[in-house]
């Protein structure tokens, strides 16, 4: 696990670099004789790692680290059996790893000049792997993958830019490439020929022409469907051939609805899932009707929902969280399946699932803090222990450390020992919140003044040689970041 957790570490950097980083991967795993061992090899490093308290994470692997956040990811199945992995983040370039090797891959198109604004993998000429790229500049490539090289497309630039891109094959076997602009028009063309398929489709009423998101699929008829969604409800279904709308549409809480994904459950007709807030809802794609009891637990602030297979024949759904984690529900019961994966610091922003060459599935998700990350989701479903709440803030006193937690709990360490010496948390009376910032400082008697930004308020806190003692100095009507205070200052003074 420790080897796994630190492999982009000992692909990417260099020297004494990879060996820290190891030697921190296995502190915190508490693999002891492992960071012993690391640290007698180069005593003089830049940086070393005496102890660590981790949150303890579900067994995963980082595959590439992007300049800014991760706002999608897909993958590839080669015809050799390698498995590629694609992302992309906002503005920049997109990174290629391999799954199994976790070796970077380099190609011509994935270090493009213009800053890539959505891609997906798709079925080039003779099927053979190929990605659909589109640019902020409204430019639409499509590239073979194993090549390198541009395919010669006819899909026509229009004087509205693309906003999205997307690639369907219809019911007859033959590819469209769908694309929304940013006057909120939906157009689908043959890519080959440059003919539009099917008629433009007025996603976005004319008082929001920014149309938010939209997918397309192929209905249980062979009529090609598009879904959008532009914050107003409900969610609508439209046929590329008519221009119809299809349905009543599928009307949703009222909640704006930030994801839409399609699923076809076996036995079933498709059906079309929207996230929005901390609820999954399911609704049939013909009909427009509720096709399942909603997901009420998914987690605040749904950044991405997928559908899977897993071996033993069960049908899940994965959902992510504001918070950095991802659950697998049940599809059948609506239940969750083991704990929450965690691992991600930040909120994961899209998700893909895939499968390796031995056909276990794997979940591989981009998040805001700009990694890409893979989930071998038959080892990850079990509970993972938390060794300690996730930090928010940390401060300095001293041979004192003071760290506050996003349950708005605040703990003192023993710097030199590694030992923690006291929690303290807030009057029950009071909603636990995230500590946002904090600073201490350590007086002649050794008492630790510290000031952490919670919920809107200043509060001080007075320890751990003594009880600590809470008392709100001053509310803000915003968040609030803090400096040190002066020693000389008394508690009782005002702020």
């Amino acid at each position: 696990m420790v080897y796994q957790r630190v492999a982009h570490h000992l692909r990417d950097d260099y020297g004494d670099e990879r060996i820290s980083q190891l030697e921190l991967a296995a502190r915190r795993a508490a693999a002891t004789e492992l960071a012993d061992a690391t640290t007698s090899l180069t005593p003089s490093r830049q940086w070393a790692c005496t102890w660590a308290h981790w949150q303890s994470e579900t067994p995963h692997k980082i595959l590439a680290r992007h300049d800014k956040a991760v706002d999608h990811v897909d993958s590839v199945v080669l015809p050799d059996g390698r498995v590629w992995v694609i992302s992309s983040s906002v503005g920049g370039p997109m990174h290629i790893v391999d799954l199994v090797t976790n070796q970077v891959v380099d190609t011509e198109w994935a270090s493009l000049e213009a800053p890539c604004s959505h891609f997906e993998v798709v079925a080039g000429r003779d099927d053979s792997p190929a990605v659909l790229v589109s640019d902020w500049s409204g430019v639409v490539g499509i590239w073979d993958l194993l090549c390198g090289e541009p395919l010669n497309h006819r899909i026509p630039r229009k004087t509205a830019s693309v906003r999205t891109a997307k690639w369907v094959r219809q019911s007859n076997g033959e590819p469209i490439a769908v694309l929304s602009y940013i006057d909120g028009t939906i157009r689908a063309w043959d890519p080959w020929s440059g003919e539009q398929v099917g008629r433009t489709i007025p996603a976005a009423p004319e008082d929001n022409p920014y149309m938010r998101i939209f997918i397309a699929d192929v209905l249980s008829d062979g009529r090609t469907a598009i879904v959008t969604a532009d914050g107003t409800q409900p969610v609508r279904v439209w046929d590329l051939n008519t221009g119809d709308r299809v349905g009543k549409g599928i009307v949703m809480p009222q909640h704006r609805v930030t994801r839409l994904h399609t699923w076809r459950p076996s036995g079933g007709r498709p059906v079309v899932l929207t996230a929005s807030d901390s609820r999954v809802d399911i609704g049939d794609l013909h009909t427009g009707d509720r096709a399942g009891e909603p997901l009420f637990d998914a987690g605040p602030g749904i950044g991405a929902v997928v559908c899977t297979r897993l071996p033993d024949g069960r049908e899940v759904v994965i959902t992510s969280a504001g918070q950095g984690d991802s659950r697998v529900w049940d599809w059948r019961t609506g239940r969750a399946i083991g704990g929450p994966l965690t691992g991600h610091p930040g909120s994961i922003n899209t998700m893909t699932c895939t499968r390796l060459p031995d056909g276990r599935p794997v979940l591989v998700t981009g998040g805001n803090e700009n990694t890409g990350r893979a989930w071998d989701l038959m080892i990850s479903a079990d509970p993972p222990a938390r060794s300690i709440v996730p930090v928010s803030s940390a401060g300095l006193a001293g041979s004192l450390a003071i760290t506050g937690h996003r349950d708005g709990s605040t703990s003192f360490w023993d710097m030199h020992a590694g030992r923690e010496l006291q929690r303290v948390t807030r009057s029950l009376k009071s909603r636990p919140t995230e500590v946002l910032a904090t600073a201490c400082i350590e007086t002649e008697k050794h008492r630790v003044l510290t000031i952490s930004g919670i919920d809107r308020q200043v509060v001080l806190w007075t320890g751990p040689a003594s009880s600590p003692r809470h008392r709100p100095r001053r509310r803000h009507h915003t968040p609030v970041g803090l400096r040190d205070t002066p020693a000389d200052r008394q508690a009782d003074d005002p702020a």
